[in-house]
């Protein structure tokens, strides 16, 4: 089964001085990233540049993302074109 995870702290400008931001770590979406290659399933992980990551892994592909708009597109276009 192919499956897609999201993890990771996003950033997201207001103007030219300001941003929201989320400082998420990724440790949950390392946790199950890592639980779905043990149980055999190819696995997509969208994630930021901040987050831990799981080792490489044959099954594994990392799209690493910082603005928010930017990892909501990519999700978009995966789930579009790869049968999740």
């Amino acid at each position: 089964m192919k499956i897609l995870v999201t993890s990771g702290g996003t950033s997201e400008s207001i103007d030219r001085v300001r941003s929201i931001t989320n400082h998420s770590t990724g440790r949950l979406g390392l946790i199950i990233t890592e639980a779905l290659i043990k149980a055999g399933h190819e696995v997509c992980l969208i994630t930021t540049s901040q987050a831990v990551k799981p080792a490489s892994h044959p099954n594994l592909k990392i799209i690493e993302i910082r603005i928010l708009w930017i990892y909501l597109r990519r999700c978009e276009i995966l789930l579009k074109i790869i049968k999740f």
